[in-house]
């Protein structure tokens, strides 16, 4: 009997909600809502007929972009799930400029003939690292898979048992060495591996040492690891190549946090190279502060042996993140990496955090302000703490709060830390923490 009072589509299509659409659009929308409502019934739900509100909805969420702007408040400035390191205004213009009409991204102006689309950013990353040459793909993952596919394809590739690790999205070092062709032998132990390990691994059929970037977790106690260049001396007297998956990567100093001198020593790509290390890879879009990217620099002759492999193509990037990588490089040629996003968040201080919860709690006229913790994310220093100031704000139903919040225009990712909703500045950009006042005052009901 409910089924019968369901509104045909061509009923449907006469509102008000929908006439200003192209008819395809329409009917796309007026089956939705029909099929949902069919859908209620059968669940036994009631059903609401107000078609008019449900077509609007409907409307409203098709038209929505999946992919949106949203506003980081959790304290965790390269969030990998709100899509890592927000663009500085000036590259953001840049891609304006560049994407709105044709380019010259694989044309010479000066000599008018086909040219290669990574010449701004190849020079620009070896000068910034002394690399010998550079190539980048679309990830890290796929940089570290072409990199051993390139340079040990049917040989083996020897790796510590404390360095084969998995990072998100099932990314496991074992794999990526199967996939690329290689064989992988295993060395050491979870917790301790010797230089003289990698050393008694080689055979004649070994062509690399691969060594990976614990990322987003760290052994600790009783534990030993070769030093780079430890290992860059056995690799030498081996014959072999020495791989590093740097995985965040920083190209030479690191931003001004209490643990910047720890971070440039494990993750300084010029340090690296200057240890001996003949292939890097690391991202573009961590430390670095710019797009998703994985960059492979190093000895030419290994770095060109990857641009000649057939998955390059299949990898590399297309004009839209080169022209915002370059940009970026060319900040930090200038001196100008304390400008981008990822940077300045990192270098809030604890005060000026303290000041923006501050103020957040004088608007609201509740909550409190007490010390904590951010961290940097992005698989950098996993278990380091940045001293930060949050906003603390205890609610019957944090949960609920903070889903009513990711669902605002535009959205509010918060921590929930016992049972209260929390807002760490640090990682708020420009002009967020008045839209986050807003927001909460909308769903308390101020």
């Amino acid at each position: 009997m409910l089924f019968s009072s369901l509104p045909s589509i061509s009923t449907l299509l006469q509102s008000p909600v929908l006439s200003d659409l192209q008819h395809t659009f329409a009917v796309r929308i007026a089956r939705d809502v029909v099929a949902e409502a069919r859908k209620s019934i059968q669940n036994g739900e009631n059903i609401s007929p107000d078609w008019d509100r449900a077509l609007l909805e409907k409307r409203q969420e098709l038209k929505q972009p999946k992919l949106r702007r949203v506003i980081n408040a959790t304290g965790v400035v390269v969030h990998t799930n709100l899509g890592r390191a927000p663009l500085p205004t000036e590259v953001l213009n840049q891609l304006t400029t560049v994407m709105g009409g044709y380019s010259n991204l694989e044309f010479e102006l000066s000599s008018g003939k086909r040219g290669g689309r990574l010449r701004g950013i190849a020079e620009k990353i070896c000068y910034l690292t002394n690399a010998e040459d550079a190539i980048v793909v679309n990830n890290n993952a796929a940089a570290t898979m072409l990199a051993v596919s390139a340079i040990a394809s049917g040989a083996r590739v020897v790796v510590s048992r404390g360095e084969l690790v998995e990072i998100g999205g099932s990314f496991r070092i074992p794999e990526v060495i199967e996939t690329g062709g290689a064989i992988l032998k295993e060395v050491g132990t979870t917790n301790r591996t010797r230089a003289s390990d990698y050393a008694a691994a080689v055979t004649a059929d070994t062509n690399a040492f691969l060594r990976v970037h614990s990322s987003n977790f760290r052994i600790v106690g009783f534990t030993e690891r070769p030093s780079r260049s430890e290992l860059a001396r056995v690799a030498r007297d081996k014959d072999v190549v020495l791989i590093e998956d740097l995985g965040s990567g920083l190209l030479a100093n690191a931003p001004k946090i209490p643990q910047s001198k720890r971070l440039e020593e494990e993750e300084s790509i010029r340090k690296a190279l200057k240890d001996g290390v003949d292939v890097l890879t690391f991202s573009g879009d961590k430390l670095l502060g710019g797009v998703q990217a994985g960059f492979i620099v190093g000895k030419k002759k290994w770095v060109q042996a990857c641009r000649r492999h057939p998955l390059y193509r299949a990898l590399r990037l297309g004009k839209l993140n080169l022209a915002a990588l370059e940009l970026t490089l060319q900040m930090y040629i200038e001196g100008r990496a304390h400008d981008l996003p990822v940077w300045q968040s990192l270098e809030h201080s604890a005060a000026h955090c303290q000041r923006e919860a501050e103020q957040i709690r004088q608007a609201l006229g509740d909550g409190s302000v007490e010390s904590a913790n951010s961290y940097s994310g992005g698989g950098a220093l996993p278990e380091q703490a940045i001293p930060t100031y949050i906003y603390k704000l205890n609610v019957s139903r944090p949960n609920q709060i903070a889903k009513m919040m990711r669902l605002a225009d535009p959205p509010i990712v918060v921590r929930i830390q016992d049972d209260s909703i929390c807002i760490d500045p640090r990682t708020l950009l420009h002009g967020e923490r008045d839209l986050v006042i807003a927001c909460l005052r909308r769903v308390l009901g101020h």
